[in-house]
């Protein structure tokens, strides 16, 4: 299975790194791999921006402070994208959370990674953040 990345650049490229780590530790029959170009007939997951995907952005009025997440996914195959950077690695915590993982502390040790069949797994979202701010309490954690 390929993690094909539509637009290079850091956060992506750390969004394509951290769903290959997490599907390859959920499912072993997965042997997900980053590329810049797949064939057909391969199942492709694509990251990029909504642009890059010809998708609608009719609800973004500034992609920089917008975050619209918009995930297709149908058995390892479909996109995630999102109005920015930020918002295509969002989409990729946002998948990874449908399939059961949690992160509730930091640290590898407050991960629950758990096995899943993600061959069959589908996922579908699109959201647009509720407010153009972000915040987490983090109660001390640090």
């Amino acid at each position: 299975m390929k993690i094909k990345i539509l637009r290079d650049c850091e956060t992506i490229r750390y969004a394509a790194e951290e769903l290959k780590k997490y599907l390859n530790m959920m499912d072993m029959r997965i042997n997900a791999e980053i590329c810049e170009t797949a064939t057909e007939g391969e199942n492709i997951l694509s990251l990029g921006l909504l642009s890059d995907l010809s998708l609608d952005s009719s609800d973004v009025s500034d992609a920089m402070i917008d975050d619209v997440i918009d995930v297709n996914i149908d058995r390892l195959t479909g996109y995630v994208a999102g109005s920015n950077e930020r918002s295509v690695l969002m989409g990729v915590y946002s998948y990874l959370k449908s399939a059961g993982c949690r992160w509730v502390r930091p640290g590898d040790k407050g991960e629950f990674i758990p096995k899943a069949d993600m061959v069959n797994h589908t996922f579908k979202f699109r959201k647009k953040a509720d407010f153009p701010f972000r915040g987490e309490c983090i109660e001390g954690a640090v």
